[in-house]
């Protein structure tokens, strides 16, 4: 399955980094599958846009369910980075 992209203009290669580096989150070692939610995170701050939070959704939905307490943490807190309310690519409705 072909993620969505986001603007290619900013992320010229996430097209073809994106579905590659999405495949960490089965990585046994728990040090990469917390810097894979950074690299996520690190994407959507980048570039915040529908796109882009709806490319990364599903990944973190998964490591919210992981097997470390770590990763869990740092998948919450991507999360709240991404739905906060300030985020230009919410809806402007969501800010209440």
């Amino acid at each position: 399955m072909m993620l969505p992209l986001v603007d290619t203009m900013i992320f010229p290669c996430m097209q073809e980094f994106l579905p590659e580096v999405v495949l960490l989150q089965t990585e046994p070692a728990v040090p990469v599958r917390k810097q894979l939610v950074e690299l996520l995170e690190a994407a959507v701050r980048a570039q915040p846009s529908l796109a882009a939070l709806h490319a990364v959704l599903c990944t973190l939905r998964q490591l919210l369910d992981d097997s470390s307490p770590a990763v869990v943490r740092r998948a919450v807190a991507a999360c709240s980075i991404a739905f906060r309310c300030d985020n230009p690519a919410l809806p402007s409705h969501c800010a209440t």
